[in-house]
């Protein structure tokens, strides 16, 4: 096997990895109860009926999962 065909097999398996564990947090995300109000402890706005309808198990608010992404921490 060449040394490129095994890279391409490593990747394609954490690849698929990476999808697996992302699609189990959503549907356990599912289980869990949407927070009302945002869990950063600097915020604490009321999180959006609509928002926590979409995104069952929803924790931050919309301005907090922004900067989250972004940033990668919370503000």
């Amino acid at each position: 096997m060449l040394p490129t065909d095994q890279a391409q097999i490593l990747e394609e398996s954490e690849r698929d990895s990476g999808i697996n564990t992302v699609r189990a947090r959503v549907k356990n995300a599912g289980n869990l109860p949407s927070a009302k109000f945002c869990v950063n402890p600097s915020c604490g706005e009321v999180i959006p009926e609509a928002r926590r309808i979409a995104y069952p198990g929803v924790r931050l608010c919309t301005e907090c999962k922004a900067f989250n992404e972004q940033y990668g921490r919370l503000p």
